[in-house]
């Protein structure tokens, strides 16, 4: 790593440097149609009365030359808070000089100082010097793993559909306190569903989402008496909207009451939270997206969110530290 990179935290100063570089990030992904947003309203989202991201500077002599911006995540398999980086860049004329090593090593200590469980985040997969960097340092790609997503006018047209057809007697529901041995099962049946192995205990979940400072936010479906399925979201951002987003983490339904559009109600009711004006502790939403993953086996989730309107992104793949490689690429700040 070379001495001369230096990495702090974002002021309200750096929010247009880091703007001007989320444009060049889309450039260079192909994506610069896809910003609309503005540095005013990532402003807020950074240094505003509720912020919900975070950013790193990496400068070298004093000169900004890349960036990280990044929010906190959950995960069911471990029920323990991440981080997700949702942008990484570097100018070009800096790369090769320890730059984007620096901002993962400064992430990857901050989750080992808050005991938080693991770093992700994407990476396009013909951006193959991206890749091969990543694999150097120790992230594991995930290969199997899409993500799925709605926005735009797809996102607002789904919430309106559902929302016009839906009677006011729907089974989908907030989940309460009492409802915690029946979303704990399904937590587990989702992650044993997906091959994982399964070590959370019901006292973390319960206080991420009902603890002094709630994470996460959950809603169940009823069938036939039953609690039948669940959706576990959190708050996400999209640097190219510069929006706040909903992440279903987890989105499941007992296999014996699979086939009547449980998981469709589930997803709408999620869209209707993003779209709507006030969450359920009062703050501002109308959110741009919501996003979360399908495994690349699962053929019939694929086809069931395509119809609802969801853009299955092919050409992204998952980026993942965890455990000892984490630990061990935070411990790198200490050897540069």
């Amino acid at each position: 790593m070379t001495a001369s990179v230096e990495i702090r935290s974002a002021t309200p100063a750096d929010v247009p440097i880091i703007f001007d570089q989320i444009c060049a990030l889309a450039d260079y992904e192909k994506l610069r149609h896809e910003v609309t947003g503005s540095a005013i309203a990532l402003d807020k989202h950074l240094f505003g009365d509720q912020p919900c991201i975070e950013a790193l500077i990496a400068e070298i002599a004093g000169d900004p030359v890349g960036f990280a911006l990044y929010f906190p995540t959950y995960s069911t398999t471990v029920f323990r808070s991440g981080i997700y980086l949702e942008d990484l860049y570097v100018q070009p004329s800096a790369r090769g000089q320890g730059v984007g090593k620096a901002l993962l090593s400064t992430l990857a200590r901050r989750l080992v100082d808050r005991n938080w469980s693991h770093l992700n985040w994407s990476v396009l997969d013909w951006n193959t010097p991206a890749i091969q960097f990543y694999e150097r340092i120790g992230a594991k790609i995930v290969e199997n793993i899409r993500t799925c997503r709605l926005t735009g006018d797809a996102l607002r047209q789904f919430g309106d559909r559902y929302r016009s057809g839906t009677p006011r007697s729907s089974p989908a529901r907030p989940v309460t306190a009492a409802d915690m041995p029946a979303v704990y099962e399904l937590v587990r049946g989702n992650v044993e569903a997906d091959g994982s192995p399964f070590i959370g205990q019901m006292a973390a979940l319960e206080a991420a989402l009902f603890g002094d400072q709630p994470f996460v936010e959950a809603i169940v479906i009823e069938q036939d008496d039953e609690i039948a399925g669940l959706a576990l979201y959190f708050t996400s951002y999209s640097t190219f909207l510069t929006q706040p987003g909903l992440h279903i983490e987890d989105l499941f339904v007992w296999p014996q009451f699979r086939g009547r559009g449980l998981g469709t109600a589930l997803i709408a009711a999620v869209v209707t939270a993003a779209i709507a004006k006030r969450s359920r502790n009062g703050i501002d939403r109308n959110f741009g997206r919501v996003e979360w993953g399908v495994r690349t086996w699962n053929h019939d989730a694929r086809r069931l969110y395509e119809r609802i309107g969801a853009i299955v992104m092919e050409d992204w793949r998952l980026c993942h530290f965890g455990g000892d490689a984490l630990k061990q690429l935070a411990r790198s700040l200490d050897d540069s």
